[in-house]
């Protein structure tokens, strides 16, 4: 985040607060997909194929940050020629909306079997307390990185 916070931040400094709105909005999007899709499925293939995807769906991140501070654009090819002007780019702000759509979309499908998966293995009169020990630990985990 502090990367993407300096790069935005001498432009507009709101425009950090629009990629994490963003993001949460997505993350509620990624939610409703995972219910839609993985209703009613073994949780293991779930896992499988969600976790996938959310690494694929975090590689989207990299051409940003091969993006030096004052530049202007993100370059869609590879090689000399994209920092020549030569190969297309795309303005940095543009790109990292779509790359924080992508990556919320996918991120947030990629961690909900876990919290499924929490709540289930849980005791009946106990999926509160479990479940609000699982958001502890997520939110330690984050803290801690």
């Amino acid at each position: 985040y502090t990367y993407t916070y300096r790069l935005f931040y001498s432009d507009s400094p709101c425009r950090f607060q629009y990629l994490q709105l963003t993001s949460s909005a997505t993350s509620v999007v990624g939610y409703l997909l995972y219910g839609a899709m993985c209703n009613r499925r073994r949780i293991r293939s779930v896992f499988l194929v969600t976790t996938l995807v959310g690494a694929l769906a975090g590689l989207v991140w990299v051409p940003l940050s091969n993006v030096s501070l004052n530049a202007s654009c993100v370059p869609l090819g590879s090689g000399s020629d994209a920092r020549d002007g030569h190969t297309p780019c795309i303005d940095k702000y543009a790109y990292a909306v779509l790359a924080t759509i992508i990556a919320g979309l996918f991120g947030t499908f990629a961690s909900a079997p876990s919290t499924v998966l929490a709540t289930e293995s849980s005791p009946k009169d106990q999926k509160t307390i479990a479940y609000a020990v699982f958001l502890s630990v997520i939110d330690s985990g984050a803290s801690a990185s």
